[in-house]
């Protein structure tokens, strides 16, 4: 038979039917983070020398003199949020050598005061290269249409932009904190990261204050920036305009005593069986579950044993600032279940799928399919051959309306948590194949 679908081996993919959704942020499940500095996260006393920020020193012996910025407890402008503030006169400038920081979209939250040089950096690759400046003396950043040159992040390649207060190349206000955006054209890396200067000899530093810096890897969709520049907007009471996150249901899975997990429903091993739901979320301020699963408000992701005693649909409610999602899990007691069947296989794998256990090997392979709208354990089911025989072992699970791979190419690997492999393989030449319940020794598929 032809390979029609390629399937890992050991993971279950499923869609979960979601309906509509304080701000629970996370910033990985937006984009892959580089760095993320946050000054709330120092916890210094105020006045105190910021000497370390993130991995960021002064670099004192690089920077020609530079000291260390002063840390506030709490700034008005910056909605009571502690901030670091960088006086130019005093050459504040923390930097990190030898980070290779990946990086295409930055978020900074910062202000500049009116006294600030021409071209004062926020940001930069310590060579006067990937800066994030002042544009002269005016009230803009280096941006297209403002003064932007190789030597700026956003301009380092063609594509770059950069934006102020959701405004393309808009103006900010003196002393005042405000949102820059800025993306390159293409990804770049800072080999050096350095805050509040250009480079070792340019006197181009900040003055003015930064409360957080958010570097990602790569680009942000429309609805990634919005979910990431409302969680700043609403942090810091900032002039923005980004709208309130849906919450968003990732995922709402069961997973047995046994461990055989699966989406949308799961067959219970019995009345009172424990099952654990697991759920995670995205946006949400917080979550609960009906049929006194979760009565009291739970956390964005996590998971609590129910064990219910007849059929169970449990809803999960994730409650978000510009609206709510759901989903449901269904524990199944008592149902009967149909047999799984044998969906496909293939006797003389040349260039399918790969072996895990051995990437350069394509060995021959089964596919089961379980027809029930329920997750379901596979242990009570053997696999035969015309001169072997094997059985699945138990936590062989396999997702509702689901496919799991077996591979046929002897090694008898009867971990049920990574890919299975029978003792036998398949002829190419042809050969009797069942699947068989081991109750009633009927062949269910063959």
């Amino acid at each position: 038979m032809t390979l029609t679908r390629f399937l890992a081996t050991t993971t279950f993919l499923c869609c979960v039917a979601l309906n509509a959704v304080a701000q629970t942020f996370n910033p990985s499940d937006h984009g892959t983070v580089s760095l993320h500095l946050k000054a709330d996260t120092l916890g210094l006393a105020n006045g105190a020398a910021v000497s370390n920020w993130g991995g960021l020193t002064v670099a004192a012996g690089v920077t020609n003199g530079a000291t260390a910025p002063t840390y506030v407890l709490s700034d008005a402008g910056f909605n009571s949020k502690p901030v670091v503030q960088f006086t130019a006169a005093n050459r504040n400038v923390l930097a990190a050598t030898g980070v290779n920081y990946s990086a295409q979209t930055i978020f900074a939250v910062a202000s500049l005061d009116s006294t600030a040089v021409s071209l004062a950096g926020l940001l930069s690759g310590g060579a006067d290269n990937l800066n994030i400046r002042r544009n002269n003396t005016t009230n803009f950043y280096r941006s297209p249409g403002q003064g932007v040159n190789t030597g700026d992040f956003c301009g380092v390649v063609a594509g770059g932009a950069l934006s102020v207060n959701n405004v393309a190349s808009g103006s900010y206000t003196n002393s005042v904190a405000h949102l820059v955006v800025s993306t390159a054209g293409s990804p770049q890396v800072y080999a050096n990261f350095w805050l509040g200067s250009a480079n070792p000899t340019l006197a181009r530093h900040w003055q003015g204050k930064i409360a957080e810096v958010l570097v990602y890897q790569g680009t942000l969709n429309a609805t990634q920036t919005n979910a990431v520049g409302y969680y700043l907007q609403a942090k810091y009471n900032l002039p923005t305009t980004f709208t309130p996150p849906f919450a968003v249901v990732n995922s709402f899975t069961g997973t047995t005593a046994s461990g055989v997990t699966s989406p949308t429903g799961i067959l219970s091993p019995g009345a009172g069986a424990p099952i654990t739901l697991n759920w995670a979320t995205t946006s949400a301020t917080s979550v609960s579950i009906d049929n006194g699963a979760l009565a009291a408000p739970g956390t964005a992701s996590g998971s609590v044993v129910v064990a219910p005693a007849v059929t169970t649909t449990y809803t999960l409610t994730a409650l978000g600032t510009g609206g709510n999602a759901s989903a449901t899990f269904t524990v199944h007691v008592g149902a009967a279940a149909l047999p799984p069947t044998i969906n496909e296989f293939v006797a003389n794998n040349t260039a399918g799928l790969v072996d895990p256990t051995d990437p350069l090997a394509h060995p021959d392979w089964i596919e089961i399919f379980n027809p029930n709208p329920f997750g379901m354990d596979l242990a009570g089911y053997r696999l035969k051959n015309n001169l072997a025989q094997w059985d699945f072992p138990a936590g062989s699970g396999i997702a509702a309306n689901g496919y799991r791979v077996v591979f046929a190419n002897g090694k008898n690997l009867n971990n049920p948590a990574v890919a299975l492999h029978t003792n036998f393989t398949l002829d190419s030449e042809g050969e009797y194949l069942a699947l068989v319940r081991i109750s009633d020794l009927v062949a269910v598929t063959e």
